[in-house]
């Protein structure tokens, strides 16, 4: 995603130590339908260092779809899903967990639904 395209939808996800299902996760987001420019991926996590090498390492974010927020150790998921969504850029926000593995198409039926945010 080039730094002037807005997308449309921001997958929000807080996160806990535990980069395994992260990780897979965001393989699956990364196999999404949809348009790399229409979406985007805010990760709140609590710091952990196995976290923060996944996030750093993920193709998501070499090619800049991915952004992840580190709050205090010890914060629960509500702030993080808080802080995600705040620093969202697109109008419209998707909640997912580490432990979801989202279909192909998730992302393509919510846009489908809510709109393609024209």
């Amino acid at each position: 995603m080039s730094g002037g395209e807005r997308p449309l939808v921001a997958v929000v996800v807080p996160t806990r130590a535990r980069p395994t299902r992260l990780q897979w996760l965001l393989n699956a987001l990364a196999d999404q339908s949809v348009d790399a420019a229409a979406w985007e991926v805010v990760v709140s996590h609590d710091g952990d260092p196995d976290t923060a090498r996944v996030l750093a390492g993920h193709p998501l974010a070499r090619a800049g779809q991915l952004r992840s927020i580190a709050l205090d150790r010890g914060s629960g998921p509500a702030p993080k899903r808080n802080a995600g969504w705040r620093a969202a850029k697109a109008p419209m926000i998707a909640f997912t967990d580490d432990d979801c593995r989202p279909t192909r198409d998730w992302l393509e039926q919510l846009l489908a639904v809510g709109g393609n945010g024209t």
